[in-house]
């Protein structure tokens, strides 16, 4: 009875041995698999914080490089603008003046006027644009493209509503010598028309009758 009790004492020593071996295997490989995630989580954030501060350094380098390609315009060139003058100038060139400059500005810049040049052709009370390009004319030139002009306006069967004469307005459909003397009247009095659609101004033509002679003039 003794020696049976001291077998089954061993045995069950055994088993307590045994089932806490496979409880210490099974803790150590739970502990590997929590170390292992551990391992990744920390490495993906690692690398998601790397690639968060590489991206704020090429974000704030790209700022910087423009601040710099700004930086290169000083305040002066900031507030000019360039325009070409040539033609019938003292010193043709490409020049450097300030915004909300008028024509008559770039033409003193560039020396004048020379002898023959045509004031009145260009405005001289125009702003200037950035890249804009000003010709003078000579007083020879501006009357060789008006000629070439009306020549092509004849042509074409247009009548100049700036330059007609009574005959030739009274060529229009519904002119006749009144309404013609009306329109050189006009003009001399308030300067030529900048479009077709001004010939309304003129007393008696309404827009009817311009309806009908809208495609046979022009204002050169």
């Amino acid at each position: 009875m003794h020696r049976g009790a001291f077998i089954m004492e061993k045995e069950v020593k055994s088993m307590i041995k045994l089932s806490y071996t496979e409880l210490s295997i099974k803790l150590k490989k739970r502990a590997a698999a929590i170390a292992a995630i551990m391992c990744v989580v920390t490495t993906a954030s690692g690398c998601g914080s790397y690639n968060a501060e590489l991206t704020w350094e090429i974000e704030e380098s790209t700022v910087s490089e423009e601040a710099d390609i700004d930086s290169t315009k000083t305040p002066e060139e900031a507030d000019m603008i360039c325009v070409y003058v040539g033609g019938a100038v003292s010193d043709s060139g490409v020049y450097l003046l300030p915004q909300g400059s008028r024509l008559y500005e770039a033409i003193e810049a560039a020396g004048g006027m020379t002898e023959g040049a045509d004031p009145y052709y260009l405005n001289q009370a125009k702003v200037l644009e950035d890249a804009e390009q000003i010709i003078v004319l000579t007083t020879q030139e501006v009357q060789e493209r008006k000629q070439q002009i009306q020549h092509e306006e004849e042509e074409a069967g247009l009548v100049n509503i700036n330059t007609a004469d009574v005959a030739q307005l009274m060529q229009l459909n519904g002119i006749g010598q009144s309404r013609a003397e009306a329109i050189v009247a006009y003009r001399e009095q308030c300067g030529r028309f900048t479009q077709i659609e001004d010939i309304q101004m003129v007393t008696g033509i309404k827009a009817g009758l311009y309806e009908k002679i809208k495609d046979k003039i022009t204002v050169g």
